[in-house]
């Protein structure tokens, strides 16, 4: 199992030296990059998914995690380590899904829906998150994996955060 990440500037190249930080304090595998930057905030979030399927296809973990550079980890996460489904994200509802943290296992399956989900941006490019339809392969994380403050802690005001996101894109 590996944690990947990349960043595009370096606001968060500042991020993402906190959370290769917080994985190491728990022993975790990582590899965060530099990837060229898109364009626009929306173009680079559109290229996650394809950076995905490129990860998963080039190695040889069982698993690879995704979570995005401004975030990081306050809990050592079983979930990581044995995923339910091929793919497992936060979604909250209706056909939704949050792409801060994705855990993919290494199958055809989870190849697919990468690619479902590049196809998504492809019918909505104003979408911006993971526009991937509902599908049985994807399992549900709960929002302790995607944590931001101001939008959980009134909704769930005894759990503690797993993956604290500082949502950076919002606080520009």
């Amino acid at each position: 199992m590996k944690v990947i990440s990349y960043y595009t500037n370096e606001k968060y190249e500042r991020a993402a030296k906190l959370l290769e930080t917080s994985l190491n304090r728990f022993g975790i595998a990582n590899e965060i990059e530099h990837v060229t930057d898109q364009g626009t905030p929306l173009k680079n979030k559109h290229f996650k998914a394809s950076y995905l399927l490129w990860k998963l296809q080039e190695t040889k973990e069982d698993i690879l995690v995704w979570m995005d550079a401004d975030t990081v980890l306050r809990k050592n996460p079983l979930t990581f380590r044995y995923p339910t489904q091929d793919v497992m994200m936060y979604s909250p509802g209706g056909g939704y899904f949050w792409s801060t943290v994705v855990i993919l296992r290494n199958t055809d399956a989870a190849k697919e829906i990468l690619r479902a989900w590049i196809e998504g941006h492809k019918q909505k490019p104003l979408c911006s998150d993971a526009n991937i339809p509902e599908d049985r392969r994807i399992g549900h994380l709960h929002a302790r994996y995607v944590w931001y403050e101001p939008v959980f802690r009134p909704m769930y005001p005894e759990e503690d955060p797993i993956v604290e996101h500082y949502c950076l894109g919002r606080n520009t």
